[in-house]
Protein backbone atom coordinates (compact mmCIF):
# COMPACT_ATOMS: atom_id res chain seq x y z
CA UNK A 1 0.00 0.00 0.00
CA UNK A 2 2.95 2.38 1.21
CA UNK A 3 4.27 1.91 -2.41
CA UNK A 4 1.45 2.44 -4.21
CA UNK A 5 0.68 5.70 -2.75
CA UNK A 6 4.55 6.74 -2.90
CA UNK A 7 4.18 5.91 -7.08
CA UNK A 8 1.09 7.86 -7.50
CA UNK A 9 2.33 10.60 -5.54
CA UNK A 10 5.46 10.91 -7.74
CA UNK A 11 2.66 10.33 -10.73
CA UNK A 12 0.90 13.74 -9.48
CA UNK A 13 3.91 15.82 -9.08
CA UNK A 14 5.42 14.78 -12.03
CA UNK A 15 1.84 15.53 -13.91
CA UNK A 16 1.63 19.15 -11.73
CA UNK A 17 5.25 19.93 -12.44
CA UNK A 18 4.67 19.79 -16.36
CA UNK A 19 1.41 21.52 -16.26
CA UNK A 20 2.93 24.07 -14.25
CA UNK A 21 6.05 24.34 -17.13
CA UNK A 22 3.56 24.17 -19.66
CA UNK A 23 2.16 26.94 -18.06
CA UNK A 24 5.02 28.94 -17.33
CA UNK A 25 6.66 28.56 -20.89
CA UNK A 26 3.87 28.97 -23.23
CA UNK A 27 3.45 32.92 -20.98
CA UNK A 28 0.06 32.06 -20.17
CA UNK A 29 1.35 32.72 -16.65
CA UNK A 30 2.85 36.02 -17.23
CA UNK A 31 -0.16 37.04 -18.78
CA UNK A 32 -2.14 36.07 -15.83
CA UNK A 33 0.18 38.01 -13.31
CA UNK A 34 -0.49 41.10 -15.55
CA UNK A 35 -4.24 40.43 -15.36
CA UNK A 36 -4.09 40.15 -11.74
CA UNK A 37 -1.83 42.75 -11.00
CA UNK A 38 -3.94 45.01 -13.10
CA UNK A 39 -7.33 43.53 -10.97
CA UNK A 40 -5.48 44.81 -7.66
CA UNK A 41 -4.89 48.22 -9.20
CA UNK A 42 -8.67 48.49 -10.51
CA UNK A 43 -9.77 47.32 -6.54
CA UNK A 44 -7.64 49.08 -4.81
CA UNK A 45 -8.62 52.88 -7.04
CA UNK A 46 -12.29 51.95 -7.70
CA UNK A 47 -11.50 51.34 -11.63
CA UNK A 48 -14.46 48.85 -12.09
CA UNK A 49 -15.00 51.22 -14.97
CA UNK A 50 -11.37 49.77 -16.65
CA UNK A 51 -12.71 46.15 -15.58
CA UNK A 52 -12.76 44.60 -19.57
CA UNK A 53 -9.36 46.03 -20.14
CA UNK A 54 -8.11 43.35 -18.15
CA UNK A 55 -9.07 40.69 -20.35
CA UNK A 56 -7.60 42.50 -23.40
CA UNK A 57 -4.36 42.97 -21.01
CA UNK A 58 -4.20 39.52 -20.55
CA UNK A 59 -4.39 38.31 -24.32
CA UNK A 60 -2.08 40.82 -25.28
CA UNK A 61 0.50 39.77 -23.13
CA UNK A 62 0.51 36.37 -24.21
CA UNK A 63 0.75 37.30 -27.60
CA UNK A 64 3.47 39.86 -27.55
CA UNK A 65 5.40 37.58 -24.95
CA UNK A 66 4.78 34.55 -27.35
CA UNK A 67 5.97 37.04 -30.39
CA UNK A 68 9.88 38.44 -28.42
CA UNK A 69 10.22 34.36 -27.55
CA UNK A 70 9.96 33.55 -31.56
CA UNK A 71 12.12 36.71 -32.35
CA UNK A 72 14.87 35.22 -30.50
CA UNK A 73 14.72 32.16 -31.04
CA UNK A 74 16.94 31.89 -34.03
CA UNK A 75 19.71 32.99 -31.43
CA UNK A 76 18.26 30.78 -28.23
CA UNK A 77 17.15 27.45 -29.91
CA UNK A 78 20.07 25.10 -29.29
CA UNK A 79 20.23 26.38 -25.61
CA UNK A 80 19.74 24.02 -22.76
CA UNK A 81 17.14 26.03 -20.95
CA UNK A 82 13.76 24.11 -20.46
CA UNK A 83 11.59 27.57 -21.87
CA UNK A 84 13.32 28.20 -25.14
CA UNK A 85 13.28 24.19 -25.80
CA UNK A 86 9.95 24.40 -25.47
CA UNK A 87 9.33 27.15 -27.49
CA UNK A 88 11.41 25.73 -29.82
CA UNK A 89 9.32 22.52 -29.95
CA UNK A 90 5.95 24.21 -29.85
CA UNK A 91 6.91 27.78 -32.42
CA UNK A 92 4.12 26.97 -34.96
CA UNK A 93 1.06 26.28 -32.45
CA UNK A 94 2.69 29.69 -30.25
CA UNK A 95 2.89 31.55 -33.73
CA UNK A 96 -1.01 30.50 -34.36
CA UNK A 97 -2.42 30.95 -31.50
CA UNK A 98 -0.79 34.53 -30.88
CA UNK A 99 -1.43 35.71 -34.12
CA UNK A 100 -5.37 34.67 -33.25
CA UNK A 101 -5.39 36.14 -30.09
CA UNK A 102 -3.81 39.60 -31.74
CA UNK A 103 -6.64 40.01 -34.00
CA UNK A 104 -9.04 39.48 -31.25
CA UNK A 105 -7.02 42.04 -29.34
CA UNK A 106 -6.83 44.87 -32.36
CA UNK A 107 -11.06 44.42 -32.30
CA UNK A 108 -11.18 45.39 -28.39
CA UNK A 109 -8.88 47.90 -29.11
CA UNK A 110 -10.84 49.40 -31.75
CA UNK A 111 -13.42 49.39 -29.51
CA UNK A 112 -11.64 51.39 -26.63
CA UNK A 113 -11.30 53.79 -29.35
CA UNK A 114 -14.64 54.79 -29.99
CA UNK A 115 -14.63 55.54 -25.81
CA UNK A 116 -11.65 57.50 -25.53
CA UNK A 117 -10.57 58.96 -28.97
CA UNK A 118 -7.08 59.40 -30.21
CA UNK A 119 -5.73 59.66 -26.59
CA UNK A 120 -6.12 56.29 -25.56
CA UNK A 121 -5.73 55.28 -29.05
CA UNK A 122 -2.51 56.93 -28.71
CA UNK A 123 -1.36 55.30 -25.69
CA UNK A 124 -2.27 51.60 -26.12
CA UNK A 125 -0.93 51.40 -30.03
CA UNK A 126 2.14 53.47 -28.47
CA UNK A 127 2.41 50.51 -25.79
CA UNK A 128 2.04 47.93 -28.38
CA UNK A 129 4.74 49.29 -30.28
CA UNK A 130 7.48 49.81 -27.68
CA UNK A 131 6.52 45.97 -26.84
CA UNK A 132 7.10 44.97 -30.51
CA UNK A 133 10.35 46.60 -30.79
CA UNK A 134 11.42 45.02 -28.15
CA UNK A 135 13.03 42.43 -29.77
CA UNK A 136 12.06 42.86 -33.14
CA UNK A 137 15.09 45.13 -35.13
CA UNK A 138 12.85 46.34 -38.33
CA UNK A 139 15.10 49.56 -38.62
CA UNK A 140 18.40 48.66 -37.66
CA UNK A 141 20.12 44.74 -37.74
CA UNK A 142 22.00 45.38 -34.39
CA UNK A 143 19.95 46.47 -31.79
CA UNK A 144 16.26 46.21 -31.00
CA UNK A 145 15.11 48.53 -27.76
CA UNK A 146 15.84 45.02 -25.22
CA UNK A 147 19.72 45.72 -26.65
CA UNK A 148 20.46 49.32 -26.50
CA UNK A 149 22.66 49.98 -23.58
CA UNK A 150 21.25 50.53 -20.32
CA UNK A 151 17.48 50.57 -21.58
CA UNK A 152 16.33 47.31 -21.24
CA UNK A 153 15.03 48.07 -17.22
CA UNK A 154 13.34 50.91 -17.62
CA UNK A 155 11.11 49.73 -20.92
CA UNK A 156 10.00 47.20 -18.82
CA UNK A 157 8.85 48.60 -15.82
CA UNK A 158 7.74 51.62 -17.60
CA UNK A 159 5.25 49.58 -20.15
CA UNK A 160 4.22 47.97 -16.94
CA UNK A 161 3.23 51.07 -15.21
CA UNK A 162 1.52 52.26 -18.21
CA UNK A 163 -0.64 49.16 -19.07
CA UNK A 164 -1.51 48.15 -15.41
CA UNK A 165 -2.13 51.62 -13.57
CA UNK A 166 -2.48 54.45 -15.90
CA UNK A 167 -4.50 52.88 -18.90
CA UNK A 168 -6.99 51.43 -16.89
CA UNK A 169 -7.30 54.80 -14.65
CA UNK A 170 -7.74 56.68 -17.91
CA UNK A 171 -10.76 54.23 -19.34
CA UNK A 172 -12.25 54.32 -15.70
CA UNK A 173 -12.00 57.79 -16.05
CA UNK A 174 -13.59 57.61 -19.59
CA UNK A 175 -16.37 55.54 -18.26
CA UNK A 176 -17.88 58.01 -16.15
CA UNK A 177 -17.44 61.34 -18.30
CA UNK A 178 -19.16 58.74 -21.11
CA UNK A 179 -22.64 58.74 -18.64
CA UNK A 180 -25.12 61.03 -19.26
CA UNK A 181 -26.51 61.04 -16.04
CA UNK A 182 -24.62 64.77 -14.31
CA UNK A 183 -26.11 63.01 -10.69
CA UNK A 184 -24.69 59.74 -11.51
CA UNK A 185 -21.49 60.99 -12.52
CA UNK A 186 -20.89 63.39 -9.64
CA UNK A 187 -21.62 60.85 -7.50
CA UNK A 188 -18.81 58.27 -8.75
CA UNK A 189 -16.85 61.40 -9.44
CA UNK A 190 -16.84 61.53 -6.32
CA UNK A 191 -15.09 58.43 -5.35
CA UNK A 192 -12.72 58.50 -7.91
CA UNK A 193 -9.02 59.17 -7.58
CA UNK A 194 -6.82 62.16 -9.13
CA UNK A 195 -3.96 62.15 -11.20
CA UNK A 196 -1.72 63.09 -8.53
CA UNK A 197 -2.88 60.02 -6.40
CA UNK A 198 -2.57 57.87 -9.43
CA UNK A 199 0.52 58.81 -9.74
CA UNK A 200 1.50 57.77 -6.64
CA UNK A 201 0.86 53.99 -7.50
CA UNK A 202 1.87 54.16 -10.91
CA UNK A 203 5.38 55.08 -9.59
CA UNK A 204 5.13 52.53 -7.17
CA UNK A 205 4.53 49.84 -9.69
CA UNK A 206 7.31 50.74 -11.68
CA UNK A 207 9.99 50.85 -8.77
CA UNK A 208 8.81 47.02 -7.88
CA UNK A 209 8.49 46.26 -11.60
CA UNK A 210 12.14 47.16 -11.98
CA UNK A 211 12.94 45.56 -9.08
CA UNK A 212 11.89 42.25 -9.60
CA UNK A 213 13.30 42.34 -12.94
CA UNK A 214 16.95 42.86 -11.99
CA UNK A 215 16.56 38.94 -10.63
CA UNK A 216 15.99 38.33 -14.71
CA UNK A 217 19.07 39.89 -15.42
CA UNK A 218 21.21 38.47 -13.40
CA UNK A 219 19.47 35.04 -15.07
CA UNK A 220 20.42 36.59 -18.77
CA UNK A 221 23.80 37.42 -18.07
CA UNK A 222 24.69 34.10 -19.68
CA UNK A 223 22.46 35.50 -22.62
CA UNK A 224 22.29 39.29 -22.98
CA UNK A 225 25.40 41.14 -24.86
CA UNK A 226 27.75 42.70 -23.15
CA UNK A 227 27.42 46.07 -25.05
CA UNK A 228 23.77 46.07 -23.23
CA UNK A 229 25.40 46.88 -19.67
CA UNK A 230 22.28 45.91 -17.88
CA UNK A 231 23.02 46.76 -14.09
CA UNK A 232 24.53 42.83 -13.35
CA UNK A 233 26.80 43.43 -16.01
CA UNK A 234 27.73 46.99 -14.58
CA UNK A 235 27.51 46.40 -10.97
CA UNK A 236 27.76 42.88 -10.29
CA UNK A 237 25.36 40.16 -9.05
CA UNK A 238 25.53 41.29 -5.41
CA UNK A 239 25.40 44.94 -5.72
CA UNK A 240 22.65 44.24 -7.97
CA UNK A 241 20.87 42.22 -5.57
CA UNK A 242 20.85 44.74 -3.24
CA UNK A 243 19.60 47.46 -6.02
CA UNK A 244 16.42 45.43 -6.69
CA UNK A 245 15.91 44.43 -2.85
CA UNK A 246 16.08 48.79 -1.89
CA UNK A 247 13.41 49.52 -5.22
CA UNK A 248 10.94 46.65 -4.30
CA UNK A 249 11.35 48.60 -0.72
CA UNK A 250 10.97 52.14 -2.18
CA UNK A 251 8.25 50.91 -4.34
CA UNK A 252 5.98 49.45 -1.21
CA UNK A 253 7.37 52.70 0.81
CA UNK A 254 5.89 54.80 -1.56
CA UNK A 255 2.67 52.69 -1.80
CA UNK A 256 2.00 54.06 1.61
CA UNK A 257 1.90 57.70 0.70
CA UNK A 258 -0.81 57.26 -1.49
CA UNK A 259 -3.74 58.09 0.69
CA UNK A 260 -6.12 55.59 -1.34
CA UNK A 261 -3.81 52.27 -0.15
CA UNK A 262 -4.11 53.73 3.19
CA UNK A 263 -7.87 53.48 3.14
CA UNK A 264 -7.88 49.86 2.00
CA UNK A 265 -5.79 48.14 4.80
CA UNK A 266 -6.44 44.64 2.90
CA UNK A 267 -5.01 46.16 -0.23
CA UNK A 268 -1.54 47.36 1.49
CA UNK A 269 -1.28 44.25 3.39
CA UNK A 270 -1.61 42.18 0.53
CA UNK A 271 1.11 44.26 -1.56
CA UNK A 272 3.47 44.26 1.37
CA UNK A 273 3.33 40.36 1.17
CA UNK A 274 4.17 40.36 -2.77
CA UNK A 275 7.11 42.88 -1.70
CA UNK A 276 8.78 40.48 1.24
CA UNK A 277 8.08 37.37 -1.14
CA UNK A 278 9.59 39.63 -4.52
CA UNK A 279 12.86 40.76 -1.97
CA UNK A 280 13.22 36.76 -0.95
CA UNK A 281 13.49 35.82 -4.61
CA UNK A 282 15.98 38.86 -5.19
CA UNK A 283 17.94 37.69 -2.33
CA UNK A 284 18.17 34.24 -3.44
CA UNK A 285 18.93 35.23 -7.07
CA UNK A 286 21.83 33.46 -9.37
CA UNK A 287 23.03 32.92 -12.42
CA UNK A 288 22.74 29.11 -11.53
CA UNK A 289 18.73 29.13 -10.95
CA UNK A 290 16.70 27.18 -12.81
CA UNK A 291 14.34 29.04 -15.32
CA UNK A 292 11.59 28.37 -13.16
CA UNK A 293 12.97 30.27 -10.69
CA UNK A 294 12.28 33.12 -12.56
CA UNK A 295 9.69 33.19 -14.77
CA UNK A 296 7.70 30.65 -12.31
CA UNK A 297 8.44 31.97 -8.82
CA UNK A 298 8.88 36.12 -9.17
CA UNK A 299 5.75 35.99 -12.21
CA UNK A 300 3.60 34.53 -9.74
CA UNK A 301 4.30 37.02 -7.10
CA UNK A 302 2.41 39.35 -8.99
CA UNK A 303 -0.46 37.17 -9.06
CA UNK A 304 0.22 37.54 -4.51
CA UNK A 305 -1.99 41.40 -4.36
CA UNK A 306 -5.25 40.15 -6.17
CA UNK A 307 -5.32 36.44 -4.81
CA UNK A 308 -4.71 37.51 -1.23
CA UNK A 309 -7.42 40.37 -1.61
CA UNK A 310 -9.83 37.97 -3.18
CA UNK A 311 -9.26 34.98 -0.09
CA UNK A 312 -9.84 38.17 2.41
CA UNK A 313 -12.92 38.64 1.34
CA UNK A 314 -13.87 35.24 1.14
CA UNK A 315 -13.44 33.74 4.02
Amino acid sequence: MLEVCIVLFDFVTKALYRAFSVLVFSNAWIALGAAAITLHTITLCNLYGAIQFVDELFIATFAIYNFQRLLRLKDLEYSSEQRHQFIARNRIALAVLSGVLVLTVLRSVWQLHTLGGVNLLTMIVGVGLICLLYSWKPFSPNYALREVPGLKLFIIAGVWSLATVFIPWYIGLLQIQSLGDFGQVHSLTANYISFQEILLIGISRFLFIAGITIPFDIRDLKFDKEFQYTLPQVVGVDWSKRISILLITMAFSMYLFSPVAMQNKVATLSFGIACIISAGFAFGASVKRPDLYCSGGIDGVLLVPFLFELLWRLF
